[in-house]
């Protein structure tokens, strides 16, 4: 039960799905709560996936904190299967801090990393035209927003994570905002080449296969197809 007398925190515990580094976490989290959680109830907030998330699940109960997993942080607008408007108003409105972890190899990665108060300023950040974009935000309302903006920069690729139910709902938003089929094709939703692979390394080749193709005019045919009937007969 929580002290009347103090005001509750929500703390957002997020990142990579292969984040495993529980001890890194925990030093990490220690640090940033050391300040606030002697004057303030703790919710830990996880999105309840592997990794990261989990991580946040067990600080949270070796530490005696409640936590609240949810689906989305965002309000639906349609969007999302399951998850009402009403849900996300009570649970996920104002979250206090947020901590996010990622693997080494993902930071070094990064030539630029934009964090945004909320998704009403994404259109701040500097796209550049002619720039291969993927989209894989947390919902599908959100990979709307931003579709709704990097459509008007005159991207040379854009892909999407998704299956099928989720790239027809946002699609039919996109059509209904204006945008017409012939524009919606040159997504590549599912994003990706067919190459039989399901981890996420197998995962980025594909994605990265098909930006490369996109941007230097190939067929993603493969070669020996190609020229086949230049070779035989012998």
């Amino acid at each position: 039960m929580f002290k009347k007398d103090l005001p509750v925190k929500r703390v957002v515990i997020a990142g990579c799905r292969d984040f495993e580094d529980y001890k890194v976490a925990k030093e990490y989290i220690d640090f940033c709560l050391s300040n606030i959680r002697k004057e303030n109830e703790i919710i830990i907030v996880s999105g309840g996936a592997k990794g990261a998330d989990s991580l946040g699940e067990r600080y949270a109960k070796e530490n005696g904190f409640e936590t609240l997993i949810v689906d989305t942080l965002v309000n639906c607008n349609g969007y999302e299967q399951g998850v009402t408007t009403e849900y996300n108003k009570q649970y996920a409105i104002d979250e206090d801090r947020l901590f996010r972890f990622l693997l080494s190899t993902q930071k070094k990665a990064m030539d630029e990393l934009h964090i945004l108060d909320s998704f009403d300023s994404i259109g701040q950040i500097g796209f550049v035209p002619g720039a291969a974009y993927i989209v894989c935000s947390f919902s599908h309302k959100t990979d709307g927003d931003i579709l709704n903006v990097i459509l008007s920069k005159e991207p040379s690729y854009v892909g999407m994570l998704g299956g099928k139910p989720k790239i027809r709902a946002l699609f039919t938003k996109l059509k209904e905002n204006g945008y017409s089929e012939d524009v919606l094709k040159q997504i590549h939703a599912p994003i990706g080449l067919d190459i039989g692979g399901e981890k996420p390394a197998e995962i980025a080749v594909s994605i990265m296969a098909e930006i490369l193709a996109s941007r230097c005019g190939g067929t993603c045919r493969p070669m020996r197809d190609i020229l086949r009937d230049s070779i035989f007969p012998l």
